[in-house]
């Protein structure tokens, strides 16, 4: 290489270094490609993300479970047998009733909210277990008619209100059950049923609304069905408040 030649190139070296140095103090800098590697670890964690929202188990099944749970919850059985099917015959006539007397079988389960509750078995407090369907037209008219009461007048002293929400179905109106309640406002605690039903089949369901009145030690008192008018809710109030006496 000539002398000039090596010249030139030293210029050219120099004018570079000059250009880095002015890009550097105007505060720019060079230009770079983006690294490949970036851009794969990118859709990686994309693909990651994606799986343990979408795949079976991930975070999505509680939001999967909460929506399970305004209609069904697991359910428990244990303690007694079951009562034997009512009979509207039995209605008004308690003692021929062959559940009088039974113990009330033991039932746990959840509330919508996803809380345990259990029905049944010696609480200390004489109950009302109120069974509803929320497809049922009588049930639709009753538990705003009870609401209303007991927004006015409150829940006897040491009496308990439990409501069993069973035979719910997707397929059939005003589902689900939780919903429905929260509409009118319904105060007293709620237990879901299970698919196939197992509290309202224990306790011998035959129609809706269904009413079983079980004692402190856990034995049933008396069952009705259907519509109740606010003059037999309140005697069956007042009676309940005995035996919590």
């Amino acid at each position: 290489m000539g002398k000039g030649q090596r010249n030139r190139e030293q210029r050219r070296v120099e004018q570079a270094a000059g250009s880095s140095n002015r890009a550097a103090r105007l505060g720019h800098a060079p230009s770079s490609r983006p690294i490949p590697w970036f851009y794969f670890a990118l859709a990686l964690v994309a693909i990651v993300v994606l799986v343990a929202v979408f795949w079976p188990g991930g975070s999505n099944t509680n939001t999967h479970h909460a929506a399970k749970n305004e209609a069904f919850s697991t359910i428990t059985l244990a303690g007694s047998s079951s009562l034997p099917k009512f009979d509207a015959s039995y209605t008004n006539a308690p003692t021929i009733d062959p559940a009088v007397g039974d113990a009330a079988p033991m039932a746990s389960g959840e509330t919508p909210a996803g809380k345990p509750i259990q029905v049944g078995g010696a609480t200390g407090s004489p109950t009302m277990l109120l069974f509803v369907a929320h497809w049922c037209p009588h049930c639709q008219r009753e538990i705003p008619q009870l609401q209303s009461w007991i927004a006015a007048n409150g829940t006897p002293a040491g009496v308990n209100i439990v409501t069993v929400a069973t035979a719910s179905g997707s397929s059939k109106p005003n589902f689900p059950p939780s919903e429905w309640l929260d509409r009118e406002g319904w105060q007293p605690p709620v237990l879901l049923d299970d698919e196939v039903s197992s509290v309202g089949t224990a306790y011998g369901v035959e129609s809706y609304p269904y009413f079983v009145l079980v004692g402190a030690d856990g034995r049933v008192i008396e069952r009705t069905s259907g519509e109740l008018t606010t003059k037999q809710w309140e005697a069956y109030m007042s009676k309940l408040e005995k035996f919590a006496k």
